[in-house]
């Protein structure tokens, strides 16, 4: 979903874009949220109502959808999960009479996209996509899976020309650092703009958070790779420090913004002398409280040993906690799901945490979710690693 703001001669305000993904009802939907707290619904289901040889039908189920304002009209893309290949395009320039004009099967419209070697490239859909204006022109950046991203002219949703593509590297360049000679996998997924590398000249990014109710002055979480360094600076009014405008920011207004609301500094304008460095901190941990009313009494802590150590910084991925599982046939055994650092068992002795065993796999692991369940009276544990896949297990320590 995305929200935003148009301008057309039958809207002005913001708007609310949604997908429907569940069958029998598709297409998409459209809010004025221009009052948040109030939302009016303009148009739901709007799509593709056309699959051949089935004739007409409601809309078909949309993977996601992206709008944008282009002066006196505005249009949406959405992805058609019952015509992989479609570009679908929406004018929703009056979001009450939203209607559905224009799709288009990349592969079939723009051949060279379609990349011949390495044969596994064959897995040629629509995922993804954004729009954005540049140089005058609305440039959308469709991820089209083993057809890579492709970059069209969208200024006319009704003639649109195609503007460049990517192919996937082969063999694959990151298995190749790792001494594998495979095929790339393809699968662009999502993609955006990336202007300031591009733009060249800049020796670097840094970046304060934008507005809008989870922004402003909240934490900001950042992980940009690229040829120049890039930092972060998590609260706004920081931002405008640097610029020596602190007294322009005003917190209520940046919480009741949307997102887009840019900062009164000026392209060129110099800040500021910065210096940067960094200091290690240590990575997550979990804790353990005494159960009870008002604020809990904090018992215990407990981490793995790379935790503290600046040598695990980078380079040995994720070394935090995502979740914590108790055993259903022990109340003092608990599983926890430490990404990088595998599977842990814990037991509380005593009131501390105590490591009772634990597990990562040969080519290492990225655990996300863990959960416990019985079968045949045996306990067992499901852990989901983000690279690999399902894993079972089976505790056999202790009693």
């Amino acid at each position: 979903m995305q929200a935003l703001h148009i301008d057309t001669p039958f809207f002005d305000g913001d708007i609310l874009v949604t997908n429907n993904a569940q069958a029998g009802f598709g297409g998409m939907n459209i809010y004025d949220v221009t009052n948040p707290a109030h939302p009016t619904p303009l148009a739901e289901g709007v799509g593709d109502k056309t699959v051949p040889g089935q004739g007409k039908k409601a809309a078909n189920e949309i993977h996601s959808v992206f709008a944008w304002d282009a002066g006196n009209k505005a249009y949406a893309v959405i992805v058609d999960n019952e015509e992989g290949l479609d570009v679908d395009i929406v004018d929703i320039t009056n979001p009450k009479k939203a209607r559905f004009i224009a799709e288009y099967d990349l592969d079939e419209m723009f051949p060279q996209i379609v990349q011949t070697a390495p044969p596994n490239l064959t897995s040629i859909f629509h995922h993804d996509m954004i729009v954005k204006e540049i140089d005058g022109k609305q440039v959308m950046l469709v991820s089209y899976w083993d057809g890579g991203y492709v970059q069209l002219d969208v200024t006319d949703p009704l003639d649109v020309t195609y503007i460049a593509d990517t192919d996937f590297s082969t063999p694959d360049p990151e298995a190749a650092e790792c001494g594998l000679a495979v095929a790339p996998e393809g699968n662009a997924h999502q993609a955006e703009f990336a202007a300031v590398i591009a733009a060249g000249g800049y020796d670097a990014v840094l970046i304060f958070n934008r507005t809008a109710s989870d922004g402003c002055n909240g934490t900001l979480g950042m992980s940009v790779e690229g040829d120049i360094p890039a930092f972060g600076v998590a609260l706004r009014a920081q931002g405008f420090a640097i610029f020596d405008i602190e007294d322009q920011y005003d917190d209520t207004a940046c919480l009741a913004g949307d997102g887009t609301q840019l900062a009164p500094i000026d392209v060129g304008e110099v800040g500021d002398t910065l210096s940067f460095a960094s200091t290690f901190d240590g990575w997550g941990y979990v804790h353990l409280y005494q159960n009870g009313t008002g604020k809990l009494t904090e018992l215990d802590t407990y981490a793995v040993p790379e935790v503290h150590d600046p040598r695990y910084a980078t380079g040995f991925g994720d070394l935090s906690v995502h979740e914590v599982a108790t055993s259903h046939q022990q109340g003092d055994l608990a599983y926890i799901s430490y990404y990088a650092a595998g599977l842990r068992v814990v037991e509380i002795v005593d009131g501390e945490i105590v490591e009772e065993g634990h597990f990562i796999d040969d080519g290492g692991n990225n655990f996300w979710g863990v959960q416990v369940f019985e079968h045949d009276g045996d306990e067992y544990v499901a852990a989901s690693d983000r690279d690999f896949g399902l894993y079972i297990f089976r505790y056999t320590g202790g009693d």
